[in-house]
């Protein structure tokens, strides 16, 4: 059967869209509230070749590009003094890269050919996690070396193409959560007509202790957790409008949690797309009671939003928007929020300040290759 150009072009552009909201900002709140100010990871991609380049110096904002190569489709996360790139689709690898040697790589190693890596959750320097949309299994490794400590089924909970779309994951005291987005890898990451779903595992036996089936489709941001209401905040993108998916079908939802007796419950959408006016593609908590979203809509805009998380009622107040494609949203320990513009013709790093939220970047910070998302360094 022979395959159109316009049929090429869709499954690129599909695959794209996809990878862009799986990727957010990286921590959960209890480590926002500790992490000092050593500088923001920025990956950057023209989806030939990866980059990166370091922010730092806040509210000066320096840059550098210590001249790292990363695969065309990076991620990153930080733990313990090093930078873990998640080199996703083709790649299927961990990269580590140590910032006290300018960022030079000291260990890189495979998760499985076609795995396509998602997330890697830190339990120690021991012990990781690696959720995979290419497998049904997790990876539990050693995450300077990879060596494998074993793995997790989760193919029970697949959809009809035998794959969970595992992707994002938060670990809370003994307990590791993780998305499942259960997508169908056969048309392009297409939803299905099964909600999303959060997995609650036990990380000392490795044992599925719960799941929590969510009211929309396709958790697709960090799983964020905030200690002062024992809650995991999560955006479900749902089918992506801009490529054909009118329905309503995502948002902005939370997960109360009792990890002493072992009890979480989906609380419903806080904000869904009518609220939001779109879908939710990134999300960062500065409190409880103050956070933000990236949310794009059908018209080729995207939108930087704030939201009380602790009383919906407030609705949704518009902070800017672009009609550039904004790849990423992540906060700094010092309220800083950035936003990974990918403007054809100019990208660059825009920054705003939490506290009055305005723009403290007169121009965007130039990183070199075009933005794709952030690992705050700790």
């Amino acid at each position: 059967m022979k395959t159109n150009t316009f049929e090429i072009l869709v499954a690129a552009t599909l695959l794209v869209l996809f990878f862009c909201v799986s990727c957010g900002n990286p921590y959960d709140y209890k480590e926002f509230e500790k992490a000092p100010p050593l500088g923001m990871f920025v990956a950057t991609t023209d989806f030939t070749s990866g980059s990166a380049a370091i922010i730092k110096d806040a509210p000066s904002f320096s840059v550098s590009q210590p001249g790292v190569s990363l695969s065309s489709d990076p991620a990153a996360r930080s733990y313990n003094g090093k930078v873990y790139v998640i080199n996703r689709f083709g790649a299927d690898n961990i990269q580590v890269l140590d910032p006290k040697e300018n960022y030079k790589t000291i260990a890189q190693y495979s998760t499985g050919n076609e795995s396509n890596p998602q997330d890697i959750a830190f339990v120690s320097e021991s012990q990781a996690f690696i959720s995979r949309l290419g497998e049904a299994k997790l990876l539990i490794v050693k995450p300077l070396s990879g060596k494998s400590l074993g793995s997790i089924d989760l193919s029970k909970y697949s959809d009809g193409d035998g794959l969970p779309e595992a992707a994002k994951m938060v670990i809370v005291d003994s307990r590791l959560f993780v998305a499942l987005q259960r997508l169908d890898s056969t048309e392009f990451y297409a939803p299905t007509d099964m909600k999303g779903l959060i997995v609650v595992i036990d990380i000392i036996s490795g044992t599925v202790l719960s799941t929590v089936e969510l009211a929309t489709k396709n958790p697709a941001t960090d799983l964020i957790y905030d200690a002062a209401s024992s809650k995991i905040f999560v955006g479900c993108s749902g089918g992506i409008k801009l490529y054909g998916y009118p329905e309503n079908d995502g948002g902005i939802e939370s997960i109360s949690i009792d990890i002493g007796k072992d009890e979480y419950k989906a609380d419903g959408v806080l904000f869904d797309e009518v609220a939001l006016g779109g879908d939710v593609l990134g999300m960062a908590m500065v409190s409880n009671k103050q956070a933000y979203a990236l949310v794009g809509d059908a018209s080729f805009n995207n939108y930087l939003v704030r939201f009380n998380p602790s009383d919906p009622a407030e609705g949704i107040t518009k902070i800017w928007q672009t009609s550039s494609w904004i790849a990423a949203i992540a906060l700094d320990s010092e309220g800083f929020l950035y936003v990974a513009d990918r403007d054809f013709t100019n990208p660059g790093v825009r920054i705003w300040d939490t506290s009055t939220d305005t723009q403290v970047t007169g121009s965007l910070i130039d990183v070199g290759l075009p933005p794709y998302n952030f690992a705050l360094i700790q």
